[in-house]
């Protein structure tokens, strides 16, 4: 049963998440986008680490020859949230990052890139790109949405949100007990 098995030196969580975290340390110390694309050349995403890490960084790649709207335009922003888009700015605003050019041959692909950092108390990354000029790519209107690993479960988020909700509401009543 389950017990034996953790007697048995089954997989410490702590350790699990640590490895998780040194593996995507050393995967984007000295990052090559080129070679970390390798044959996926007609990608529109590409992530290193594949499945982002919590706690860590990640690299996004955009393939703009993949997208119909962004093709030709001259900037790219990644807009983005994690935990299907509730977890943002504490103004409540989307997470934004501006794209560049990635240091790579262009031909086959013409991939923009930017690094962000993933939430301990995530379970997910969600994001939209855009020129900033109301053209989106929104992966046909799904979002992009990628599983986070080594963070939390989308259970623990509902009690963490339905706590952050409460103390805020609570905050409001105080302030407008005091106006």
């Amino acid at each position: 049963g389950g017990a034996a098995y953790e007697e048995e030196g089954g997989e410490d969580p702590e350790a699990a998440k640590a490895a998780l975290k040194a593996e995507a340390r050393a995967l984007l110390e000295g990052f090559n986008p080129g070679l970390h694309v390798g044959d996926r050349h007609f990608w529109m995403i590409v992530t290193a680490p594949e499945v982002p890490v919590a706690g860590e960084e990640c690299v996004i790649m955009f393939n703009r020859l993949q997208s119909e709207g962004l093709r030709e335009r001259p900037r790219i922003q990644m807009q983005f949230a994690f935990n299907n888009w509730d977890l943002r700015n504490p103004d409540g605003a989307n997470f934004s990052a501006d794209m560049v050019p990635a240091p790579m041959p262009r031909g086959e692909s013409d991939f923009w890139w930017t690094r962000i950092k993933i939430p301990e108390n995530s379970f997910e990354l969600n994001f939209v790109l855009t020129d900033t000029n109301g053209v989106f790519e929104n992966n046909a209107g799904q979002d992009f949405m990628y599983p986070v690993a080594g963070g939390i479960t989308a259970e623990k988020w509902q009690e963490l949100a339905a706590e952050i909700a409460r103390k805020k509401e609570e905050e409001r009543l105080a302030a407008e007990a005091k106006a």
